[in-house]
């Protein structure tokens, strides 16, 4: 229901109060409701079109947890090729976060990389906020 009602602002950023703060594209909000449904695909689709709007403004932090988020749908997606491009994602969210000091995207960047190199997948991977939806 979240999702359908989100939709329609696919296009806009998140800005809560009168500019006070914003959290990006809502594409990325509608990638991470669409992996926890399993609609792969749409959360495919969100996640490029989120990274391409965050990093046309330049909001690097932003970008990060969006390759972070992505990186953990494919890993729970594990179709071929997703945990390489999984690993592409977070490699390049840790160099960003490195240079960012973002201490707990490094830590979440870190975690999905042993899931991501293949030899440890224990757990499925972590997206949103660092917790798999209930």
């Amino acid at each position: 229901m979240l999702y359908e009602q989100l939709l329609p602002f696919a296009r806009q950023l998140v800005v809560v109060g009168i500019g006070q703060f914003c959290l990006g594209s809502v594409w990325r909000s509608l990638a991470i409701l669409a992996a926890a449904t399993r609609r792969w695909d749409d959360a495919e689709s969100h996640f490029e079109e989120a990274l391409a709007v965050n990093q046309r403004m330049a909001a690097r932090t932003f970008v990060v947890r969006t390759q972070r988020a992505y990186a953990a749908m494919l890993l729970d997606r594990n179709q071929p090729g997703d945990s390489e491009r999984a690993g592409e994602l977070v490699q390049q969210g840790l160099r960003t976060a490195r240079e960012l000091t973002m201490g707990l995207e490094l830590q979440r960047l870190r975690d999905l990389a042993l899931n991501a190199d293949g030899s440890s997948r224990r757990q499925p991977a972590r997206f949103a906020h660092g917790r798999r939806p209930r």
